[in-house]
């Protein structure tokens, strides 16, 4: 699904694949059955949207390195299980909406966007103590605990219905 030219790359029914690189001027692969294991992509012209019922980690497909989002798009990735990010997540003047069973930001790692939040369905952890985060406004919540790391807000930084803990990581 590689052609920047394309203006939408989309859906009519479930995928499942280990891997896809979506790169497109939008994309958005929402699909409530998409079994997705690793996904990296651009949207060169607005949001870039994605949704696996299995875990899902953002990483590196055919050789193309994290997930973009340009233009004032969205990057908003939802697992129904844990969700990893192991390489960058940015969106250039957008916002980051990211979701799983548990979020894990991966060591040196940064999610980027205007604002950027973190859902862990009420059932999970958020174990971002690795990583960075920059963003005007950085929202944790629906978590069992939280461990953050280094984390770049120049306007607000929001806690909502974590049920346990909020550590930082040492030396961050």
């Amino acid at each position: 699904l590689n052609d920047s030219t394309i203006g939408f790359v989309s859906q009519t029914g479930w995928l499942t694949a280990a891997a896809v690189n979506a790169d497109a001027q939008y994309v958005t692969l929402q699909d409530a059955g998409n079994q997705i294991g690793q996904i990296s992509g651009r949207a060169y012209a607005g949001n870039f949207a994605i949704k696996s019922i299995t875990a899902l980690q953002v990483g590196t497909v055919d050789s193309v390195v994290g997930v973009v989002g340009n233009n004032a798009g969205t990057v908003q990735l939802n697992s129904d299980a844990l969700l990893s990010i192991n390489a960058n997540v940015t969106a250039t003047s957008g916002s980051v909406a990211l979701t799983g069973n548990g979020i894990t930001l991966g060591a040196s790692k940064t999610v980027q966007g205007n604002s950027a939040t973190f859902s862990a369905l009420g059932t999970g952890a958020l174990n971002l103590g690795a990583g960075t985060i920059s963003a005007a406004t950085t929202t944790l919540q629906d978590a069992t605990s939280a461990m953050t790391g280094t984390i770049l807000a120049s306007t607000f930084l929001n806690l909502y219905n974590i049920g346990g803990t909020v550590t930082q990581q040492a030396s961050s």
